[in-house]
């Protein structure tokens, strides 16, 4: 099971490996405790190892992706940690400033341990010709099967006699050209979504569709290993969405050292579960930027596209 941060933790990485491109990067190891007899280990949100084996720099990364403070407590036990696993550095970093018993500590300890704040931004406060990211999100869900009968070349029969079950699982059995089978929801969602071309927000509604042998609407179904020409009326209750986001926008911000990365974020709920997705962002030249991947983890399988558009949209 996922643990809280770990959004959070594979930004991490993906912004140090761009810091770092010539370091080994890896998340969630377990590294020896030194002076361990028993083989104890200690769990590292990020580890980055550089320079040649014989000189090998070992930096761990900790990571606080909770709305408190990291507490003077909890900082103390990752500089505990530094010390067992024998690292050359910590890199700390959380949502929220470091209070002042935090830092008056890191500052004794030099360049060794290093805090990073991901502090949420305003656009005034933003670089200019900064990046816009928009979330764009389109989904159909069928709530329920008002009718559903069908038609099938060799005699009129009810859909039921076939294989009720059958028919109303998510198995690919439907098939419009003989060769890409499909499902049920996957039949009809382009027809519901042709129904509300450039609606947007959440739909609830019914819809009737009719395929027949004279219509455009040309169906198959695969039903005892082959495929049979049908005719098929149902009736379906949906909800159907469509949201363009903004994302809120993040710096990655090195106490003394000022921003070194960005992180576009965006947390909504729609009719079929919560949309969670994370872009970090580096500046790459003068006036341009990269994106470094798009952590995705939402609730479902969402169809997410994320879009960089050059001005702002009617959302």
């Amino acid at each position: 099971m996922a643990k809280l941060g770990d959004d959070l933790e594979k930004i991490v990485e993906l912004i140090e490996r761009s810091i770092s491109p010539s370091s080994v990067i890896s998340q969630n190891v377990m590294l020896p405790v030194l002076n361990s007899q028993t083989g104890r280990t200690r769990q590292c949100d990020v580890v980055i190892e550089s320079g040649p084996e014989f000189r090998r720099n070992v930096t761990i990364v900790e990571v606080q992706d909770r709305k408190s403070q990291v507490n003077i407590a909890t900082f103390n036990d990752w500089l505990q940690k530094l010390d067992d696993v024998g690292a050359n550095g910590l890199i700390c970093i959380s949502r929220n400033e470091f209070p002042e018993s935090v830092k008056e500590v890191a500052r004794f300890e030099g360049n060794r341990v290093l805090l990073v704040n991901l502090k949420e931004e305003t656009p005034e406060s933003l670089p200019l010709n900064f990046l816009s990211f928009y979330v764009s999100y389109e989904n159909v869900c069928i709530t329920g099967i008002d009718v559903l009968s069908c038609c099938v070349e060799k005699g009129s029969i009810d859909l039921k006699l076939v294989d009720r079950q059958l028919i109303h699982s998510n198995e690919k059995i439907w098939s419009r050209d003989k060769i890409y089978n499909m499902s049920f929801v996957e039949l009809i969602s382009p027809l519901i979504k042709e129904l509300h071309e450039g609606s947007k927000g959440v739909v609830k509604d019914v819809a009737t569709f009719t395929f027949e042998n004279d219509r455009r609407l040309v169906l198959y179904c695969y039903i005892n290993g082959e495929y049979v020409r049908v005719g098929l009326n149902v009736t379906a209750r949906y909800t159907y969405d469509n949201h363009l986001l903004s994302m809120a926008v993040s710096s990655y911000e090195q106490i003394e050292h000022g921003t070194l990365a960005w992180v576009f974020e965006i947390d909504h709920e729609t009719s079929n579960g919560k949309i969670k997705t994370k872009v970090p962002v580096i500046k790459h030249g003068n006036n341009a930027y990269k994106m470094l991947g798009i952590i995705n983890s939402s609730d479902f399988n969402s169809q997410v596209t994320i879009s960089e558009l050059g001005g702002k949209p009617v959302i």
